[in-house]
């Protein structure tokens, strides 16, 4: 009786479930890495990007040279648009990052939804890991 039983545990775990969650785990372990580093990237280059605008709109602000007309309403313009994307890089930074496996798994896998989420972590201020703490979204 006790080798039928061992026999049926072993068929089980060497099955094509077993291949098929597998491969599975390996897509989404992918599809997560693309878009952690997806977001990763843009975070980066939106500090960048409002390192240099803060740092022209300091010497504008200094009575520096213009380099064309309304440059400082440009600055002020540019500022404005990469605090807001940069708090909404954040927030997809932490989701693919730092939240609960299941949160990370429908954000990788739905792009259509990506947007929403960002959103509803802004709302909120924080996105919660499985333990339920909490990692606050900068804004």
């Amino acid at each position: 009786m006790r080798s039928e039983c061992s026999a049926d545990v072993r068929s089980f775990s060497s099955g094509p479930s077993t291949a098929r969650i597998s491969q599975a785990a390996q897509i989404l372990a992918a599809t997560e890495r693309t878009v952690f580093l997806q977001a990763r990237n843009e975070l980066h280059s939106l500090h960048a990007l409002r390192t240099s605008i803060e740092v022209r709109a300091e010497a504008i602000a200094a009575d520096a040279r213009l380099r064309w007309p309304d440059e400082s309403d440009f600055c002020v313009l540019a500022l404005a648009f990469a605090r807001r994307e940069t708090a909404r890089a954040d927030a997809a930074y932490l989701l693919v990052s730092l939240a609960a496996p299941q949160v990370r798994a429908r954000f990788a896998l739905r792009p259509t939804r990506r947007a929403a989420m960002e959103e509803d972590a802004l709302r909120r201020g924080y996105v919660c890991d499985a333990r339920g703490y909490r990692f606050e979204v900068l804004s």
